[in-house]
């Protein structure tokens, strides 16, 4: 029998380690359980109800998961491995990899995206029949509206997407910008194409998050304007101020949090000019969207007093996509009022009123469009 040498030991005593350290580190909290990655819910404690027993295992389970020790540095080790060494998101649900670090949403993108969700016809007509009336209480008021219907990254930056996700011909979007431009031909704006055609000369989107960066709220404004001084020959509008980029390496955005892989970064333009006409000023007060995570952001006001008596008002009903946009509207216009009414596009007819504005825009990103005949389904 051959003599025992000390790194005969090393395996059976490391997987002893193994086996006692997250003992230790429970009662001796040497490394913490750092949650700060993950926007959920965790369980916490165990509840025991002697009238419902069937959900104990299931509580028990969740809550190991939730608290083993060394479950975030074990989670990113997961990660990074199936990141880094097989080319896999470790969420694909949530975020895809796409080509030259290119990461696109999963779910209701790729639905929209690929042709899979298309609107029947009854939603189209719903979609008709809520533009209609729209229409009908815009005249009344003598109010020019539009609608930007926001393109989301996959169709802008196809070209970067795995090859397994393909393109359908007409998408649910494009089925409803057909059917409401035939009868109302002024009002839908698609910068689409236009993106396409600047997406190799300038950065659109965020890498790591599915927004538009200010280069393309740039060219969305620009396409607008030219829309609204065909519209309104007359009217005094502020020129854009010249922008002033700044290349900024960061690690941010939502595809960065649902990857969970710490060291991926990108370099984005950042807008950081001084020279902005308009100023934000305190005008309205409106009531906000009851339990709207974003209540704070629901209303804003700027003013362009370097604009003289024919400059127009204008009101914005919104997402986030149109914060890319608002440096340059606001120095277009007289006055611009901002509504973000959590992704419900509504007419919103009481602020209307009380602004009294001569546009109208709304700007909604395509994934959300059916929050517009969402009442009807509802009351149906």
């Amino acid at each position: 029998m051959s003599e025992l040498k000390p790194y005969h030991f090393f395996l059976p005593i490391a997987f002893l380690v193994l086996l006692i350290l997250p003992f230790l580190n429970d009662g001796l909290h040497f490394s913490e359980n750092e949650r700060n990655k993950e926007n959920r819910n965790f369980t916490d404690s165990i509840t025991v109800n002697v009238n419902n027993l069937d959900v104990l295992p299931e509580n028990i389970d969740n809550y190991v998961n939730d608290n083993f020790s060394f479950r975030r540095p074990l989670l990113d080790l997961f990660h990074y491995t199936k990141f880094a060494g097989f080319k896999v998101s470790p969420h694909p649900d949530k975020v895809i990899i796409g080509k030259n670090n290119w990461f696109f949403n999963a779910g209701k993108e790729v639905a929209i995206y690929s042709g899979t969700n298309q609107f029947s016809n009854t939603e189209l007509n719903l979609f008709s029949k809520e533009w209609e009336g729209r229409m009908h209480y815009f005249d009344s008021l003598n109010i020019q509206p539009y609608w930007i219907v926001a393109p989301f990254k996959h169709h802008v930056y196809s070209n970067q997407l795995p090859f397994y996700i393909t393109q359908v011909k007409i998408s649910s979007t494009q089925q409803v910008i057909q059917e409401i431009s035939s009868k109302y031909p002024k009002l839908i704006i698609d910068p689409t194409e236009r993106l396409i055609l600047e997406r190799d000369k300038k950065k659109l989107f965020f890498q790591l998050d599915n927004h538009w960066t200010y280069q393309a709220g740039e060219i969305v404004s620009e396409m607008f304007l030219e829309k609204v001084k065909k519209d309104f020959p007359n009217a005094s509008f502020g020129e854009f101020s010249t922008p002033i980029w700044k290349d900024t390496l960061t690690r941010s955005g939502n595809h960065y949090d649902d990857l969970g892989i710490a060291d991926v970064s990108e370099t984005v333009q950042l807008l950081v000019n001084k020279n902005f006409k308009a100023k934000e000023i305190h005008k309205y007060t409106f009531k906000g969207i009851e339990n709207f995570a974003y209540g704070y952001d629901y209303v804003h006001t700027f003013e362009n007093t370097a604009i003289d008596s024919n400059g127009l008002r204008i009101l914005i009903i919104r997402d986030s996509y149109a914060n890319a946009l608002m440096p340059f509207i606001n120095d277009a216009f007289k006055e611009s009022v901002w509504i973000f009414d959590a992704w419900q596009y509504q007419l919103n007819a009481e602020i209307i009123e009380k602004i009294k504005p001569d546009i109208v825009l709304f700007i909604s990103l395509e994934t959300h469009i059916d929050a517009i005949i969402k009442k009807y389904a509802e009351t149906n």
